[in-house]
């Protein structure tokens, strides 16, 4: 894919000389390019165009300058036009540039755990900043969404259950997660049902997996990759990081779960308005939430990539041994049971 010129010319002048290279892999839909040029490096993204995305880019930008203007400078400053918006849409794309972070991710799960107590302590200022500034009581989206997509999956594999893998390893996959909704799933569904209870909501990332994080020296120096970002219960952003940082090791799980709920009260938040005070919420009862979310989103992804691989045959820009790879990772998460 190629990107347009009247694209480029919208965020840079015809006269700026421009190094343009694609940036392969990433599971989302989106393409990337890193742009060099007299402005410095920047990141160009082309998102596919759906409804509401246009509402949805413009609330993410808010935010992010929300946080830079709070002192939060490693996640990424947006790039205004050059007539001031801060997206472009053509026909079938919309188009953003940010600033192009510093920093490298953790090579491997295990380096990205050891480096968890920098990731969280980052998190919890970003949490932080959102709460402060826009937040209410409600019953949790990302509980109600768990629901949902499991109770979609019942409802679904009876119709898609014979569909061809084409490859043993996706067909083995395919029994042992499928074998997994059907021993769990319906206890998982009441689980949830449970924890529909008023709970403090705010923007949050929701789709934090550790690759999107960025280190310089031990120190989080990026975090990109807002495209998921949307109002939710902040506890869905530290499901996904430990989950994908830490997927075999409980232990350091809950540590960096008590590490980050230490930050956060240490900043000593004015979180909501006056019109209602949060209730009081004890450290196990946090805990208890957080098992059954890490078990469904651990869940629903593996039957997500089921669904993706097998029954759609989907495409990505990703090698397929990658695809595959983050499957077995979330196979053996639900079969390891530690939550």
């Amino acid at each position: 894919m190629q990107v347009p010129i009247g694209v480029l010319q919208t965020w840079f002048e015809r006269s700026c000389e421009l190094q343009i290279c694609p940036v392969p892999g990433g599971l989302s839909s989106s393409r990337v390019w890193r742009i060099v040029s007299q402005k410095g490096t920047h990141c160009l993204k082309a998102w596919p165009m759906d409804a509401g995305r246009i509402q949805r880019l413009a609330e993410i930008h808010g935010r992010l300058r929300e946080l830079q203007v709070n002192g939060i400078h490693y996640v990424p400053q947006i790039l205004a036009t050059v007539d001031g918006t801060t997206w472009l849409q053509t026909t079938n794309h919309l188009w953003e540039v940010y600033s192009w972070m510093p920093g490298h991710v953790a090579q491997s799960s295990s380096d990205a755990e050891k480096l968890l107590p920098r990731s969280v302590s980052a998190v919890a200022r970003i949490h932080d900043v959102w709460q402060r500034h826009s937040s209410y009581l409600a019953a949790s989206p990302g509980v109600a969404q768990r629901i949902q997509s499991l109770q979609q999956f019942f409802h679904c594999q009876p119709q898609l259950v014979n569909s061809q893998a084409g490859c043993q390893t996706l067909e083995r996959l395919s029994e042992r997660t499928l074998s997994y909704l059907h021993q769990h799933g319906r206890s998982l569904i009441v689980q949830l049902m449970d924890l529909m209870m008023p709970t403090t909501v705010h923007f949050a990332i929701r789709d934090l997996h550790y690759e999107h994080i960025l280190y310089l020296d031990g120190q989080v120096s990026g975090i990109i990759d807002f495209g998921a970002a949307r109002e939710d219960e902040p506890l869905i952003d530290l499901v996904r990081l430990t989950g994908s940082a830490a997927p075999l090791n409980r232990e350091a799980r809950y540590q960096a779960l008590n590490r980050y709920l230490h930050q956060r009260r240490s900043l000593e938040t004015s979180a909501v308005p006056n019109c209602y005070e949060l209730p009081e919420v004890q450290d196990d009862e946090i805990h208890h939430r957080f098992a059954i979310l890490d078990q469904a989103s651990t869940l629903i992804s593996a039957l997500n990539w089921w669904q993706w691989l097998v029954v759609e045959a989907r495409q990505f820009h990703a090698p397929q041994e990658q695809l595959i790879a983050r499957w077995q990772n979330l196979v053996g998460r639900l079969e390891c049971g530690q939550w």
